[in-house]
């Protein structure tokens, strides 16, 4: 018997489809089905940064950067007032389930690691990626600046600790005494949150404690899903 597909999947859907529709590219080839999960993933890795930095919407869709040469990232964005570069992957899950898959996190990882290192030629190839380029020595250059990257995707499983494991390793070669470098991750229930407001209430659960969870099985989650590779810091 097949796993009942959250509820929570169709306003994520109806509102990415009410905020995003002509302002991001839909996707020119593939079945109906993968041109929208293509769109939705899109959408959603500018929800996330609209939700995380606070930006207009119209600069989230500015900030989105998948295709060819993105070195698994799906948007970034430098917020000005807080000097945060915010680094997403983003994943939509039409069934409500599941988790971004290895081999995304790997790219995502590499990519990150890419960024980390000043290697921006890597990504020049990508044209929504040119106009930010020549920018970011300077925002590397600020000693204050600090990097969050943002797993963000449609599914109610927890992230395996193969995933976070990656992103633990990340920390620990480029912050491992700071707060320079912290990851995020939001599912399902993080992205009905945003939607609906519960956000905004007390509370986040942070990656120690997730890491405390059964090994990614699918449980709904309380509050808003933000574990941190950085223990106990917030956003």
């Amino acid at each position: 018997m097949s796993a009942e597909t959250p509820f929570e999947i169709t306003l994520v859907s109806n509102h990415l489809r009410t905020n995003f529709t002509g302002k991001i590219a839909e996707a020119a080839t593939g079945t109906p089905e993968e041109k929208e999960s293509n769109f939705l993933s899109r959408a959603l890795a500018a929800f996330a940064i609209h939700k995380l930095s606070g930006c207009a919407l119209d600069d989230a869709v500015g900030s989105v950067v998948d295709g060819g040469s993105d070195g698994g990232i799906d948007a970034i964005y430098h917020a000005e007032a807080t000097n945060i570069l915010w680094v997403v992957q983003s994943k939509y899950h039409r069934n409500g389930r599941g988790e971004p898959d290895l081999g995304g996190v790997i790219k995502f990882k590499t990519g990150v690691e890419y960024l980390l290192r000043g290697n921006f030629t890597t990504f020049q190839a990508n044209a929504a990626w040119q106009e930010l380029i020549p920018r970011l020595p300077t925002i590397f250059g600020d000693r204050a600046l600090q990097v969050r990257t943002v797993l963000v995707y449609s599914g109610i499983n927890l992230v395996s600790e193969d995933r976070r494991r990656l992103f633990e390793n990340l920390r620990a070669t480029f912050s491992a005494d700071a707060d320079y470098l912290q990851t995020q991750v939001c599912n399902l229930t993080t992205i009905h949150d945003w939607i609906t407001g519960a956000d905004q209430g007390p509370g986040w659960s942070f990656w120690r404690s997730e890491m405390q969870r059964s090994n990614g099985a699918p449980m709904p989650l309380p509050t808003q899903q933000a574990m941190e590779v950085n223990h106990g810091a917030t956003c």
